[in-house]
């Protein structure tokens, strides 16, 4: 992303990403579909202290689908994924068009991770890119 921008909030990394696509009738098995296409959806070498494991595409899919129906995801609303390791879920929020996902993680390795999944969502338009966002980068990492 050519536009990304530099900053911390005391020890956690974020990335920031403003979803664009719409997909007000999307079935389980479409973001299932769409959430299989992250490259790095599992720890390759996984932190035991800090519990890194991999959330599985039903599970996200699961979760985003029941969020959006009750009206707690999608157009109008944020998402803070704290603890996000690969984003996967997070993403999974992008997907569905929430406004704003943040991705929070104390292990930059993870973050790494999650960045990389954020950049080919947007190269394959699955999620905004960041000259899309109103005040110009919609994607924000921490360099800590």
């Amino acid at each position: 992303c050519a536009s990304m921008n530099t900053f911390s909030h005391h020890r956690y990394n974020m990335v920031r990403t403003r979803a664009i696509v719409i997909v007000a009738t999307m079935k389980q098995k479409h973001l299932e579909s769409c959430l299989s296409s992250i490259p790095n959806r599992i720890f390759p070498d996984p932190k035991i202290q800090l519990e890194q494991y991999p959330t599985s595409v039903n599970l996200a899919a699961s979760i985003v689908l029941t969020a959006l129906a009750k009206g707690d995801a999608g157009k109008g609303r944020t998402i803070l994924d704290l603890g996000c390791g690969t984003g996967n879920l997070g993403l999974a929020f992008a997907m569905v068009k929430s406004d704003f996902v943040y991705l929070v993680d104390c292990d930059s390795d993870a973050l790494d991770l999650a960045r990389e999944n954020v950049e080919m969502l947007e190269e394959e338009e699955l999620i905004g890119s960041c000259s899309e966002d109103e005040d110009g980068c919609c994607m924000e990492v921490a360099a800590r």
